[in-house]
């Protein structure tokens, strides 16, 4: 097999040989700006003919321009091609169309787009600017840490909980709520355990989203208390207006897919959709985010201590 050395070498290759190399021609192409790489994805695209799988690079093309156009219409239309081409090319290789890129992105983006593009609250502030730059790297946060091994997630200590919730009662459910998750995650993928997966997995992985989001609540109740019975929603909201969770933060980012995916415990939006499941390998990668935006939240109230002190 040939070395290649640079994208002239790649773009040299018989199509037929791309399969087995796309790890190396990322390598090759990562190190260009994102205009340079969106031209070779597509050169590429145009060299597989119809025998071929163009998944890769039309995976490639869809990530790029969530990052560098300002509409996610083009970058949705390119991920459902990928998927299209990985559910024809997948299975001949031993791959599942639905654990594959394409699919778990597609599961996390596209409803959500929609829906962010409905919203007329603090939400719309995630649509433009640097605030949809630090929603794209959420997304994709989101997405990289899905492919994580589920017995490798990190997981917060107790001390991390008491210094987040002062309130022993909101701090005891928040605790279990994530411990819970984090449990459910691994005994999915333990052999052995007495959980039908083929049944079960849409269900868990909506029930562990379910109780991230339980998690989210907590926090910010203990933030808003004059707030009654308040939904996920409503505190969001409040939050945001009294800059608990600020515009263009990763919270701010992470606490509005989370509003969105946790919407589908409810049977009325859940049973209807149809396409592109929340998985378990979605919820697995909101458990990575959440970790994220709670070492965030951390670090910005040790911020305001000093300053508190000050005063």
């Amino acid at each position: 097999m040939p070395e290649m050395l640079s994208l002239d070498d790649a773009l040299a290759l018989p199509p037929d040989q791309y399969d087995g190399r796309w790890p190396e021609i990322d390598r090759l192409v990562q190190v260009y700006p994102v205009e340079r790489q969106l031209a070779v994805w597509q050169a590429f695209a145009d060299r597989v003919d119809s025998a071929g799988s163009k998944g890769h690079p039309y995976f490639r093309l869809g990530t790029l321009k969530l990052i560098a156009e300002t509409s996610e219409v083009n970058a949705i239309r390119l991920l459902e091609l990928a998927h299209e081409e990985d559910k024809k090319f997948g299975p001949g290789v031993g791959k599942l169309p639905h654990r594959m890129g394409a699919y778990i992105l597609l599961s996390l983006a596209k409803e959500y787009f929609h829906y962010l593009n409905e919203r007329r609250d603090w939400q719309q502030t995630l649509r433009s600017g640097s605030a949809r730059i630090v929603l794209i790297e959420t997304l994709f946060r989101v997405y990289n840490q899905s492919n994580v091994p589920a017995l490798e997630l990190p997981s917060f200590t107790y001390r991390l909980f008491f210094s987040l919730i002062k309130d022993r009662d909101l701090c005891a459910f928040a605790m279990e709520n994530y411990y819970c998750a984090d449990s459910l995650i691994q005994t999915f993928f333990l052999q052995g355990q007495a959980i039908n997966k083929a049944r079960d997995e849409y269900p868990l992985a909506r029930s562990v989203v379910g109780l991230l989001g339980g998690v989210l609540e907590a926090l910010l109740v203990e933030r808003l208390p004059s707030l009654t019975g308040p939904t996920l929603g409503r505190l969001l909201s409040e939050a945001h207006n009294n800059g608990i969770v600020p515009a263009g933060s990763r919270l701010s980012a992470l606490a509005s897919i989370m509003l969105h995916l946790r919407n589908y415990i409810h049977a009325d939006l859940g049973s209807r959709r149809t396409e592109y499941l929340i998985d378990i390998n979605t919820a697995k990668g909101c458990k990575i985010a959440l970790d994220a935006a709670l070492n965030e939240l951390l670090q910005m109230q040790e911020r305001a201590e000093p300053a508190r002190a000050c005063n």
